[in-house]
């Protein structure tokens, strides 16, 4: 079992955030506990996850191979093939 501890600034911030949501996918979590510190304009979340590490988390560290995307989306794309895309947030059908 090991910990990692981040700290989310109230206000968001896309590349923190986006770092969490990273480690997240690659690890087993086995709990998060979260406490909001209030500290005026510097308020933030602190996070302090409890987690296995996965094999493909450890490949992924060292540079091994893998594939950013996880493979459930990877199916629903390679079945989506060209048929899909994209338009205003919104998957439409094209010919």
């Amino acid at each position: 079992m090991q910990y990692r501890v981040f700290r989310v600034p109230a206000g968001g911030c896309g590349d923190t955030e986006e770092a969490v949501n990273r480690f997240l996918r690659g690890v087993r979590v086995l709990r998060v506990d979260r406490q909001f510190v209030p500290d005026g304009q510097g308020a933030f979340w602190s996070l302090c996850v409890e987690y296995l590490e996965s094999p493909k988390a450890r490949a992924a560290e060292a540079g091994e191979g893998g594939d950013s995307m996880p493979s459930r989306e990877r199916d629903g794309a390679a079945r989506a093939g060209p048929m899909l895309r994209l338009v205003g947030g919104r998957e439409k059908v094209v010919a």
